[in-house]
């Protein structure tokens, strides 16, 4: 049952958007101060309060109306019971309050008369005077020194340096070289028997030099001067003239003026008087009221 009753809950408040954020709007609200001014009365303050005063437009864009109705007897202060009213407002967490009316009943033989009076919020624009003033105040003003910085800096910084590096050359020069060869001599012989000679072949090897003329790429390692360029970084200190802000005191003459500012102000308007016929089961006893729409009550 426990568990049905908070589904319920939870259903109505995400249906009306109630107990979260109109909630969470009345808690954030500052106090806010009004003065109520009766038809023809002086004005008067009244205690401050979380609920807004506002127009039935304004207020029907918050969710759906609580009405509130407080009874009260005759020789009431109007201040009083808005001020009641109000206090309520914030007793139920209303954020909004419209629709304030004062009802009051006299009875005529079979008639009742019922005089309703509107009270409407108003902003109020005024103004009081100020005398002349001398006052300290704090002024940003320039002021330029010279100070000296610590500034790190990076900058290119060129030298010369000697390297060695390797190039090649043609050398070229007259080489010999052993060939082997070889070469075949006729010896002549004879023969007394067969009374002719003869021819008989002799191979011999030998070993010649030849010479040629060759050319040829020589590592040779030599030095140079080279330009090198790299980056040095390092922190400087350095002296300069520095415009900066700071802040001065200063004594300033305000003449007297005007200040004009604006207050909340809830005002009743002039009663609009109306009769009807009194129901038989209707009490004697005039049934006098202030009435109001509550909007986003939690």
């Amino acid at each position: 049952m426990a568990r049905r009753l908070a589904s319920s809950f939870v259903i109505a408040a995400q249906r009306y958007g109630l107990v979260a954020s109109l909630g969470a709007l009345w808690a954030g609200c500052m106090p806010r101060s009004y003065s109520y001014q009766p038809s023809g009365g002086a004005e008067r303050a009244l205690p401050p309060v979380h609920a807004r005063v506002v127009t039935h437009q304004e207020a029907a864009r918050h969710g759906r109306p609580t009405p509130l109705t407080i009874p009260f007897a005759a020789d009431r202060d109007g201040t009083e019971l808005v001020a009641q009213l109000l206090a309520e407002a914030d007793a139920r967490r209303a954020a909004h309050v419209a629709d304030v009316a004062i009802y009051l009943q006299t009875r005529r033989d079979e008639q009742i008369v019922e005089c309703r009076s509107e009270v409407v919020p108003e902003e109020v624009t005024s103004s009081e005077w100020r005398p002349p003033t001398n006052r300290l105040e704090s002024v940003s003003k320039p002021v330029t020194r010279m100070v000296s910085e610590s500034v790190y800096q990076c900058r290119p910084v060129t030298r010369s340096q000697m390297r060695s590096y390797t190039e090649y050359q043609q050398q070229c020069s007259n080489v010999s070289r052993p060939v082997q060869r070889s070469r075949t001599t006729y010896s002549s012989s004879y023969s007394s028997l067969t009374h002719s000679s003869m021819s008989t072949p002799h191979t011999e090897y030998y070993t010649d030099y030849q010479s040629s003329y060759e050319c040829r790429s020589v590592p040779v390692a030599r030095m140079r001067s080279e330009t090198v360029t790299e980056t040095r970084c390092s922190s400087e200190l350095q002296s300069r003239m520095v415009t900066r802000y700071e802040f001065q005191l200063e004594h300033r003459y305000v003449p007297g003026h005007f200040e004009s500012f604006t207050r909340q102000r809830l005002r009743e308007l002039e009663p609009v008087c109306y009769t009807r016929e009194a129901a038989p089961t209707e009490p004697v006893v005039p049934h006098n009221r202030i009435e109001a729409m509550l909007f986003g009550s939690g």
